[in-house]
């Protein structure tokens, strides 16, 4: 499991120390033992790891979600708290549910009304990793930049749809193969920022941008 540190990027006066973000993964089997006031003395953005999509873009696992009193439990201590798609084995769906504007309407639409009834402040796309099937590797050039394509205009139409802040985190899954990007967009309690993320395996630091509609469409560009 890993943990992203993101560090706001935007201009303060000389005399305030930049605001920090501490974000944290919370996996399922831990969600009815956490104790959310202690966790939430340093972390102030909150993942709920994590459900899944399926290649028409429906929402998969939900099984994995939090019970709403949970998460009614936690608000008082938890200043953002995000739902997670995706992750290590769950993101086989993702690379056909951005193939077609259709499949991301219905995604984006099934994740805004999911996010109004539990109460989330948005959504944490984890995407491991475009252009990757496991058990077989990276695809071709076309279907790593079709899948990176895809992903962009996700993410713009769910922050046209959300009116959204982005909060950009990218990861690097080992030397030699394209970021794998690791998006969060969070709602209206957000804004937007530059990030800097720590791969918790590699413990290499990157910035990148957060303006994903100015990004070219190569996949070194996404991020």
């Amino acid at each position: 499991m890993m943990s992203v540190l993101l560090l706001s990027l935007l201009t303060h006066s000389s005399s305030e120390p930049p605001p920090f973000t501490v974000a944290a993964y919370l996996p399922e089997w831990r969600f009815d033992s956490a104790n959310y006031e202690r966790i939430c003395r340093t972390v102030n953005m909150l993942i709920f790891f994590s459900i899944e999509v399926h290649g028409n873009g429906t929402l998969a696992a939900l099984d994995r979600l939090p019970r709403l009193s949970l998460v009614r439990e936690a608000r008082p201590h938890c200043k953002r708290m995000l739902l997670c798609v995706g992750g290590n084995g769950r993101s086989g769906g993702f690379s056909a549910a951005v193939s077609s504007r259709k499949s991301r309407r219905r995604f984006i639409s099934a994740l805004l009304r999911l996010c109004e009834k539990a109460g989330f402040d948005g959504v944490d796309y984890n995407w491991e990793y475009p252009g990757f099937a496991f058990g077989s590797g990276y695809k071709s050039e076309d279907d790593v930049a079709r899948d990176y394509r895809g992903l962009q205009y996700l993410l713009i139409e769910t922050r046209e749809a959300h009116h959204c802040a982005e909060t950009d985190t990218c990861t690097w899954p080992q030397e030699g193969t394209p970021p794998g990007p690791h998006r969060t967009l969070t709602g209206s309690r957000g804004r937007s920022t530059h990030g800097v993320a720590r791969d918790g395996d590699t413990g290499r630091r990157h910035t990148q941008s957060a303006a994903a509609e100015s990004s070219p469409l190569a996949p070194s560009g996404v991020c």
